[in-house]
């Protein structure tokens, strides 16, 4: 099942062309959500600016 949610997350991710925020709302996550379980997967979009 990880590595269909990982899969999923990375398609859509590239179909976003990395948005984090628009890859939430087309999976329907809250962003919030989608992060902490991108985070779990062990992937990255961009790193955080700081």
């Amino acid at each position: 099942m990880r590595d269909i949610e990982r899969e999923t997350f990375v398609k859509t991710l590239a179909l976003a062309d990395g948005n984090q925020s628009r890859t939430a709302r087309i999976l329907g996550l809250h962003e919030s959500t989608f992060r902490f379980r991108l985070c779990k997967l062990g992937l990255t979009a961009r790193p955080p600016i700081s």
